[in-house]
């Protein structure tokens, strides 16, 4: 029996190594894009008694507060 697809050709430990530490870091830049999006207040400037941050900075929260 004839197989389906010649066999891939061999990776270097260098292009793993290269690989695997891009994929690292793509991971790491997704997550921390998660978590900043869903720390984001979506209020668009409408801070009234916003409970999502709590410790909101922009300048209209401390004037209401």
């Amino acid at each position: 029996m004839k197989p389906l697809a010649p066999p891939p050709p061999p990776v270097t430990r260098r292009e793993f190594a290269r690989t695997a530490i891009r994929l690292v870091c793509l991971g790491g830049i997704v997550t921390l894009g998660a978590v900043l999006a869903r720390r984001a207040c979506h209020a668009r400037g409408t801070c009234r008694n916003c409970a999502l941050l709590a410790e909101c900075a922009l300048p209209w929260r401390k004037s209401e507060s």
